[in-house]
C-alpha cells in the first residue's frame, strides 16, 4: 500500500543549495504540517491492520518502531545513481559507495520523514527546553537547512530524520523494536551534557 507523504506547495531544491529565505519557507511549511503528518501516519498504520494511537509518549516509539520494522523496503541503486553519488568524492569514499548498492524505497523514506516529525514532537512534548529550528551553517552539516531539534546542551542539535535513518539501517541488520526508543534515550543524554 502506497503511503501519501506530504509535498510542499512550492518548488523544492536541494537543501544544500537553499538560500536562507528558501530554508525559512520550507521550515514554516514543515512546522505547519506536523500535526497533519502525524494524523496521516496514524491513519496509514491503522489501515495496515495495526491499531495504534500516537500519543507522543516515549513508549509509543517502541510500538511505532515495531510496526515500521515490518514495513521497511530496500531496493538496489542503478549504475547512474552510483555514479552520481560517487562523483566528486575521494577514492576511498567512492569504493565504499560502489560496494553498497542498497537504498531505501521511496515509500520507506516518506514514512520515515513523518516518523522523524513524530520523533521530534515526542521529544518536544516531554522536554520543554527542546524546540524545532534549522541551521544554515556549516554547509557540510548533515541535515543543513532542514528541520531539526534545538535547545540541547552545548549548542548541540538533533537532525531527527538522520536519527530515524540510522535506526532504519540498524533494523535492516538486526530487527529490534527498541531502536527508536534507544535513540530517544541517547538524545535525552544530550540535554544534560
Amino acid at each position: 500500500m502506497q503511503y501519501n507523504g506530504m509535498t510542499p506547495p512550492f518548488e523544492l531544491i536541494s537543501f544544500e543549495d537553499m538560500k536562507k529565505k528558501q530554508a525559512e519557507q520550507y521550515f514554516v511549511w514543515y512546522i505547519d504540517t506536523i500535526e497533519q503528518r502525524i494524523q496521516n501516519l496514524e491513519k496509514y498504520i491503522n489501515l495496515t491492520g495495526t491499531r495504534m494511537v500516537l500519543d507522543k509518549t516515549p513508549n509509543s516509539l517502541i510500538e511505532l518502531w515495531d510496526w515500521f520494522s515490518n514495513h521497511i523496503e530496500v531496493c538496489t541503486k542503478d549504475e547512474q545513481e552510483l555514479m552520481l553519488e560517487s562523483a566528486m568524492r575521494p577514492d576511498w569514499i567512492k569504493a565504499h559507495i560502489m560496494s553498497d548498492r542498497r537504498k531505501l524505497s521511496l515509500n520507506t523514506i516518506m514514512i520515515a520523514v513523518d516518523i522523524s516529525a513524530y520523533f521530534g514532537e515526542v521529544f518536544i512534548k516531554n522536554n520543554p527546553n527542546i524546540y524545532w529550528g534549522y541551521l544554515s551553517k556549516p554547509k557540510k552539516l548533515h541535515g543543513v537547512n532542514r528541520p531539526r531539534l534545538l535547545g540541547f546542551a552545548g549548542d548541540m542539535s538533533v537532525y531527527a530524520y538522520g536519527r530515524v535513518e540510522m535506526c532504519i539501517w540498524k533494523t535492516i541488520e538486526t530487527v529490534d523494536n527498541m531502536h527508536l526508543f534507544n535513540m530517544y534515550q541517547v538524545c535525552l543524554k544530550m540535554i544534560q551534557s
